[in-house]
């Protein structure tokens, strides 16, 4: 780890250790790992350290590498967020969050709900009010429940219900959503209720029905009616002599232009450290404001 820049994305080593070093904090209590990845230095800790590397001088020691992890406790549900210090490989803090506080979900988690869904009895006998046609079948999305009860500290999937009128990988499932809903408890994994949502112009529910076949909505080629367009002409960039930029490792130079590229799993792409003709530019750019909070981000 001592070859890391302090703006390097957090590695597979990194993340085993973080897993180490927090199994050996609970013993005996099986965790869930919603995230781990790098917590950035502070700025006025690594800006020596970027002026001495911009300068061309001996660099002062880098600050310490410190990894975040948020993750829950299976055996009472309870979240938790620690700092890791990766290079003593010990924890420096683990604090409980607020019980109204819930993790990100992660695929894995979606498909456990998924599977509970659909093997659910409850789940089952609504399906099969559907009286669908052979062939037809249903699938679901699993989301993160953001309550209106303020008292409400489970954690709870609402679970959007399609049917699947045609068996192909790119088939628009959302072309016909089902009007039953249920909502499981995402750590015990059991039944909350069953919704029931409005399918009209008013807020009107009912219970379900038998459906009426409807003509879907799709967007694969080869499930359109309509053929494809022909008037496009071919579109061919070429660099004959090489690219322009040079890439050492997560460091870019592209004319006059030096930074550092880096990822993380709440913003993706992340530039640092961005400088022109050696002149300081941007200490740090992203696009978190175009991430998708209500999945990826703590609710």
């Amino acid at each position: 780890m001592a070859s890391l820049h302090p703006f390097d994305p957090i590695t597979p080593g990194e993340i085993q250790l973080a897993v180490s070093v927090l199994e050996s904090a609970f013993p005996g209590v099986k965790l869930r790992y919603k995230r781990i990845d790098l917590q950035e230095p502070a700025k006025h800790e690594v800006v020596p350290y970027l002026e001495a590397e911009r300068r061309g001088e001996v660099r002062p020691r880098k600050p310490a590498r410190l990894l975040m992890a948020l993750f829950h406790r299976l055996d009472n549900g309870s979240f938790f967020k620690a700092l890791i210090n990766a290079d003593t490989k010990s924890i420096v803090s683990a604090k409980e969050l607020p019980k109204d506080v819930q993790g990100p979900l992660d695929v894995d988690e979606m498909m456990e709900i998924e599977e509970l869904c659909l093997s659910h009895p409850a789940v089952k006998a609504e399906i099969e009010k559907l009286k669908l046609p052979a062939g037809h079948t249903v699938c679901l999305d699993p989301w993160i429940y953001g309550t209106e009860d303020a008292q409400e500290t489970r954690r709870l999937f609402q679970c959007y219900m399609y049917i699947v009128a045609t068996d192909h990988p790119q088939n628009n499932q959302y072309s016909v959503p089902c009007k039953f809903s249920p909502v499981f408890d995402g750590i015990t994994r059991k039944l909350v209720r069953m919704d029931y949502l409005p399918g009209g112009a008013d807020t009107q529910t009912t219970e379900t029905q038998p459906w009426k076949q409807v003509p879907t909505v799709q967007y694969a080629h080869d499930l359109l009616d309509e053929p494809l367009r022909t008037d496009l002409k071919p579109y061919i960039v070429q660099q004959p002599e090489g690219a322009s930029f040079n890439v050492i490792g997560n460091a870019v130079s592209w004319q006059k232009w030096r930074f550092r590229v880096g990822f993380n799993n709440r913003e993706g792409l992340v530039l640092h450290n961005v400088t022109y003709d050696g002149r300081n530019t941007f200490y740090r750019l992203s696009f978190s404001e175009m991430t998708l909070k209500g999945i990826i981000g703590i609710r």
